[in-house]
């Protein structure tokens, strides 16, 4: 399931709060919509070594769990996608799986 929210077009009326209360809740500060408990988040995607680096960078920095299967991340070169994966691991203490097949959700 991909979850985003388009704040600027929130007219907090609380469908999704009922809809999907595991993701949903009302933000206390400006009373939007905002997205809540997300702690892993499975990155997958192309050119490894710019775009699926960053935004693992960007979810590590925040401190959220990441899990990448080594065979969801595409890149020009061998070395390429190693250095990824190796960054995503050491760096951002992500969990660096073998196949998107390997990945489970539930509780």
């Amino acid at each position: 399931m991909k979850v985003t929210i388009d704040r600027e077009e929130c007219i907090s009326c609380g469908v999704c709060w009922d809809e999907c209360p595991e993701f949903f809740e009302q933000n206390a500060e400006d009373e939007w919509s905002h997205v809540w408990k997300v702690e892993h988040v499975v990155i997958v995607g192309t050119v490894s070594n710019i775009c699926v680096l960053h935004t693992a960078a960007s979810a590590g920095l925040r401190w959220y769990h990441i899990v990448m299967p080594a065979n969801g991340i595409s890149a020009q070169t061998e070395f390429d996608q190693a250095l990824t994966l190796h960054q995503v691991s050491s760096l951002y203490a992500g969990d660096v799986i073998k196949s998107v097949d390997d990945i489970q959700f539930g509780p």
